[in-house]
């Protein structure tokens, strides 16, 4: 059974499911007012929801529910394994926005307290280029440990998840 249901998100719908539905994912999506969203009750167990905002690629995610069990915290599930799945369409980009951000902020940190290691004065270039070059090796030994850390999480989870029994 095909049901469809789209409001324009401008529109205060009565407060049933499908309504509660449209404003959760409105509001959880940060969605503006001429965004359009569809909800299609694909199979008994299944039900897929259309995100159309002008100017922008339209979504389809799919929840494994009927609508008339899906809750807030399916919606914010929904919306995180949105952003999960579009990091992994740019996982490069995301990597060296990150990095760069870390590293200008931990050089601006650095240049704050700190002086050209040749003539001793506070705005020499070349201070700001070893303050820059310090910034970076302390990024990428904190990226590392990150990298480690994670690493680590994920064998304790693994070896704890084949021991429990």
């Amino acid at each position: 059974m095909d049901t469809r249901r789209t409001m324009t998100s401008a529109i205060q719908p009565t407060i049933d499911n499908d309504a509660k539905i449209l404003l959760w994912t409105s509001e959880i999506f940060h969605l503006p007012n001429n965004a359009k969203i569809s909800i299609l009750s694909v199979e008994p167990s299944s039900t897929n929801i259309s995100i159309i905002v002008p100017k922008f690629r339209d979504i389809t995610l799919t929840i494994d529910k009927p609508i008339s069990e899906i809750t807030y915290d399916d919606i914010k599930q929904l919306a995180s394994d949105a952003e999960r799945k579009f990091i992994r369409h740019y996982p490069i980009r995301g990597r060296i926005f990150r990095f760069l951000g870390w590293s200008i902020g931990f050089s601006g940190l650095y240049m704050m307290f700190a002086v050209c290691p040749f003539c001793g004065q506070a705005g020499c270039p070349v201070g700001a280029a070893s303050a820059g070059v310090v910034g970076g090796l302390f990024t990428l030994s904190v990226s590392a440990l990150k990298s480690f850390w994670n690493m680590c999480k994920r064998k304790l989870h693994k070896f704890n998840r084949n021991h429990m029994l």
